[in-house]
């Protein structure tokens, strides 16, 4: 239907506009939940200071929405000068070993693949082998040693239950251990109010 017609009928009263705003679909449960996890960030009162909000500076926020951000392949415009070409790589990747025989490798070269299907048990040795060591090594060496790693529900995310993190995560005097924000509540993530609306 062309415009000039839609306007036509608009004007004759055939048409009537309609405005529909998405709305949360949040339950009574998920706002508690939600009031709860705001209520469990506040530092109770002492004498001498009044209550107030956590800082969050022992919190370490995570979320995979980063990685479907960029593209497989980007194209980059360098001065002269700039020797240094940028380097882009999956965070989720695992080396397999060719296959089949092609013009360009033969069988049995590793090749670096991205993990197409991220499950718990990839997100938990992601969690191990690379987030704690990195938490560990940026750590000031006067800092707290309660340190919270903020996720969101999905479902390939381990639970804060899970014993092979748990024991990692309380090694070399730290006390690192697993938080979930409420569901359906990305404003509760930093990476989602920070990141995705910048871009």
């Amino acid at each position: 239907m062309g415009h000039s017609r839609v306007y036509r009928m608009l004007k004759a009263g055939d048409l009537r506009l309609h405005k529909n705003s998405i709305k949360p679909k949040l339950s009574h449960e998920h706002k508690l939940r939600r009031l709860n996890f705001i209520l469990s960030q506040i530092i109770l009162p002492t004498i001498n200071t009044l209550s107030k909000f956590c800082l969050m500076y022992n919190v370490v926020h995570i979320d995979e929405k980063w990685f479907n951000m960029s593209r497989e392949t980007q194209r980059f415009y360098l001065f002269t000068w700039e020797e240094e070409e940028p380097y882009r790589h999956f965070p989720f990747t695992e080396t397999k070993l060719q296959i089949r025989r092609s013009s360009n490798r033969p069988i049995g070269t590793p090749k670096l693949k991205a993990i197409t299907r991220v499950t718990r048990d990839v997100i938990r040795e992601k969690l191990i082998a690379e987030v704690l060591p990195a938490i560990r090594s940026k750590w000031p060496t006067n800092g707290v040693r309660d340190i919270w790693i903020q996720q969101d529900n999905a479902r390939p995310h381990i639970l804060t239950t899970n014993h092979a993190f748990n024991e990692v995560a309380t090694q070399d005097g730290f006390n690192i251990r697993l938080v979930c924000q409420p569901a359906s509540s990305p404003d509760m993530n930093i990476l989602d109010l920070s990141l995705f609306n910048s871009l």
